[in-house]
């Protein structure tokens, strides 16, 4: 496989110094935040009937933290009680939505089984479709190049990718890690409601200046996961990966 250990190691590594939920734009370091939507990336093709699955992850984005800290720490006997430890109206009746559709003991017991993974917890849920993918390959990345393929730092780089899933896979995660060996890889992520079979195609830009990449040769690496792709969990793995070698100059 392509990602070498020390990657997916890094990767891992990241993402335990990071706080202690999954998030749509993982600290690269400890008090550095980058910014990345919660979305379905342009040209994704969604399965009918799913639009829930995708607000469940980013309300779970959002909320299983909030929530599991509730329960470790408080006398909670029902989903009003759990629920109003959430700030906003949205937040608390979607907790409140999925509270009442499984049970209160079932829904707590999702949120401490789930461990802050929130695809696993709206899996868990029957929000999120988990089917695996026994029989690789099911999704395959035809193309993956960068333009340009060199520049000064603030040079956006947008990274054309096309690509097919072959066959159907449950909700998961597409990653871009911008790295270098002696340096964290910066992470950003999206989350997929499921892979349908079909071709698709995006862009994902990569901001030098606002990633704060130094001159020299950077490696973008593409995962596309099954569930989390970093996760001990059922329903997570890496699907495919591709990668390509961006310069950045001093000017």
């Amino acid at each position: 496989h392509r990602i070498m250990n020390w990657k997916v190691a890094s990767l891992f590594v990241v993402c335990l110094l990071v706080s202690p939920f999954v998030h749509a734009a993982r600290l690269t370091k400890p008090g550095k935040a980058l910014s990345a939507p919660i979305t379905v990336p342009k040209g994704h093709v969604q399965a009918p009937g799913l639009p829930v699955c995708d607000d469940c992850i980013q309300w779970a984005v959002i909320a299983i933290n909030i929530l599991l800290n509730a329960v470790v720490s408080g006398d909670l006997e029902t989903c009003s009680d759990l629920c109003s430890a959430l700030n906003s109206t949205t937040e608390y009746d979607f907790c409140a939505y999925s509270c009442d559709a499984v049970g209160f003991y079932a829904f707590v017991q999702a949120i401490k089984e789930a461990q802050l993974d929130p695809i696993y917890y709206c899996q868990i849920i029957d929000l999120c479709d988990d089917t695996d993918c026994t029989s690789p390959p099911c999704v395959d990345i035809t193309y993956y190049k960068p333009s340009p393929l060199k520049g000064p730092v603030g040079t956006t780089f947008q990274f054309l990718t096309n690509y097919t899933v072959l066959k159907p896979v449950g909700a998961g995660q597409i990653i871009m890690l911008v790295m270098q060996q002696v340096n964290e890889p910066i992470e950003i992520d999206y989350y997929v409601p499921s892979w349908t079979p079909g071709s698709g195609q995006f862009e994902f830009p990569v901001d030098s200046e606002g990633l704060g990449l130094t001159p020299g040769y950077w490696l973008v690496e593409l995962l596309f996961c099954e569930g989390m792709c970093v996760s001990y969990h059922p329903h997570s793995k890496i699907l495919t990966d591709a990668g390509v070698n961006i310069t950045v100059t001093a000017s």
